[in-house]
């Protein structure tokens, strides 16, 4: 606890001193530290100690979790490197770990967020064939991701898919469509979305209005 404690509060000096105190004290180590180590370590940005601290999970017989994956999975997100962020998915799910609606939500946010929208959206199919339905947020990253890239057809097919597995699609939904039928240069079409996410109960807010407003 108070290792992890300083490393959120950014005391790296101290939680390294616990850390060494606990090698060196002989105290029983488990799971719990281990996972308090990596999410130390990725908070700092130093993921190459974080995964010397999972291969020292395995040397000691101790099998990471769901949460000591998902903690790397955020950490190179973050940092843009998505393609070793896949491989720790593809690595937990061959060690019968399954993913939750975090590990997806870090993947498709992290993966939309530089451009890779496509690979996002097989994501999305993964999570749909494991029967977990994304939360809309999910759902609005992709997309946002679709309009961005000029996908307009591609983005509402997904609000349809959306729809149609039970999740109503809300104001971000409808922003992130009106800005990319702004973006495309269709002002009627953007302001006929307006009227629609009225009639279905969603409510223009302030970033709806200055969409349309430029």
């Amino acid at each position: 606890i108070l290792m992890d404690g300083y490393f959120k509060n950014g005391d790296i000096n101290m939680a390294l001193t616990y850390l060494d105190g606990i090698f060196c004290g002989g105290i029983t180590l488990d799971t719990v530290f281990y996972n308090v180590a990596i999410h130390g370590f990725c908070l700092i940005g130093d993921i190459s100690t974080a995964y010397k601290y999972v291969c020292e999970m395995f040397k000691r017989g101790f099998l990471p979790d769901i949460f000591s994956y998902n903690t790397l999975i955020g950490a190179l997100c973050k940092e843009g490197r998505t393609t070793e962020a896949c491989y720790i998915y593809n690595v937990m799910s061959r060690m019968g770990v399954s993913p939750d609606q975090i590990t997806y939500k870090m993947i498709i946010q992290g993966l939309c967020f530089h451009g890779d929208v496509i690979k996002a959206n097989l994501f999305l199919h993964a999570m749909l064939d494991d029967s977990v339905v994304p939360q809309p947020l999910i759902w609005n990253v992709i997309i946002d991701g679709y309009g961005r890239c000029g996908n307009m057809q591609k983005a509402l097919s997904i609000r349809e898919q959306m729809a149609a597995f039970g999740v109503m699609p809300n104001t971000f939904t409808y922003n992130a469509l009106i800005h990319s039928q702004i973006k495309s240069g269709n002002v009627v079409e953007a302001h006929s979305l307006k009227k629609e996410m009225v009639l279905n109960g969603s409510f223009p807010d302030l970033v709806t209005y200055n969409l349309l407003r430029s």
